[in-house]
């Protein structure tokens, strides 16, 4: 009885929503993928009267590896506001490291995550030539389009 009354405790629990959780954890609080997912590629929240999601997720094997962000406002949040608001889809241990400028001119920031670490496969952590970067590296860009997106490794062009 106490072993069944622990798993549905543990069931209930809230995961947070962030880079390298179950996909489980954003359907929580965005509700469930609409009609444009695709296999891993699962997107969230329709923007009133167009076709951009507020949020598309790559999630092989219903785990997070990357997330895109589009805003849905007339007006683009200056970059400073995108980054803080990506921030809060990091892990809890990641640590800023270097800011950057992409290849577009757009601000970027790294950080490093021993959780990350652990649970994405190691090959995802590179720069854009293919080396690999330490385990657990991240970017952040706030792009030119108003969102912000993030993954694994320092090459954000893929």
């Amino acid at each position: 009885m106490i072993f069944l009354l622990a798993l549905v405790l543990v069931s209930q629990v809230m995961l947070s929503p962030t880079l390298g959780a179950p996909a489980a954890a954003f359907e929580q609080v965005l509700g469930g993928p609409n009609d444009a997912s695709i296999g891993a590629l699962l997107h969230f929240q329709r923007c009133a009267g167009t076709q951009v999601d507020q949020f598309v997720l790559m999630a092989p094997n219903d785990q997070v590896w990357t997330i895109q962000r589009a805003s849905c406002e007339l007006s683009t949040p200056a970059a400073d506001q995108r980054l803080a608001e990506a921030a809060q889809y990091l892990p809890t241990d990641a640590v800023a490291g270097d800011p950057f400028t992409t290849d577009l001119g757009e601000p970027a920031q790294t950080y490093v995550s021993a959780s990350l670490a652990a649970i994405l496969p190691a090959g995802l952590f590179h720069d854009c030539g293919g080396r690999a970067v330490p385990p657990g590296t991240l970017f952040v860009v706030a792009d030119s389009f108003g969102g912000w997106y993030m993954g694994p490794g320092t090459c954000p062009g893929g």
